[in-house]
């Protein structure tokens, strides 16, 4: 007989399924649809068939699954074309341009952070301040590299859309390509700090309530 737990591993598998699914079918659409790089769904669609098969490793919350979902959906999302008066747009070339990047960066790192702690505080109800000290710099090194795949995919693919070129949203107002690095590096530490106010102060709020019980 299957348990509460198992019961719950199965519908996030169903889940994961369905965004493996939608991620693959929305990028084969973007490709032959605008001609849109289709490694980025193939990443996104591989990212999720780990968390599949490792779901019960990981021990991630249904809430945070969707979350990790809707942060690409924003990227490729924004990279989709739309016409106004027979011109092409995106929301990354329109009037939010680099602003919609910074959002995206912050939304992305708020996640990684919340999963970086769930799976910590899985393994271990008392975790140390080292350890939360290493996993903050861990995640700003995990966004440092991150520019240094937007750097080396330009490298070699140059100008274009997409992670690995340099294009649509790359860029700052004032200061170019490495103010967008430092930009998006910022957006990122944001990201992680709001991440770990968020995840703390749902843990004082459920202590709060279960002491009140």
């Amino acid at each position: 007989m299957k348990t509460a737990k198992d019961r719950n591993y199965t519908k996030q598998k169903i889940l994961l399924w369905f965004f493996i699914i939608a991620y693959s079918a929305f990028g084969l659409y973007n490709f032959f649809a605008y001609g849109s790089q289709l490694y980025e769904y193939f990443f996104i669609s591989v990212f999720f068939l780990v968390i599949f098969f490792w779901i019960k490793r990981f021990k991630l919350s249904s809430s945070i699954i969707i979350l990790m979902a809707l942060v690409p959906f924003l990227h490729t999302v924004a990279m989709i074309p739309f016409f106004v008066n027979g011109e092409e747009f995106t929301i990354y070339n329109s009037q939010f341009n680099y602003q919609f990047d910074f959002i995206t960066h912050v939304a992305g790192f708020v996640i990684a952070s919340l999963i970086a702690l769930q799976i910590i505080y899985n393994k271990n109800k008392k975790v140390k301040v080292w350890v939360l000290t290493a996993v903050f710099f861990a995640l700003i090194g995990l966004g440092a590299c991150f520019e240094q795949c937007e750097f080396y995919g330009y490298y070699v693919f140059g100008f274009g859309k997409g992670t690995f070129h340099f294009g649509e949203g790359d860029n700052s107002a004032n200061f170019g390509p490495w103010g967008d690095s430092m930009t998006d590096i910022t957006a990122n530490i944001l990201g992680i700090m709001i991440g770990y106010l968020l995840h703390f102060g749902s843990l004082r709020i459920r202590r709060a309530v279960s002491e009140r019980r």
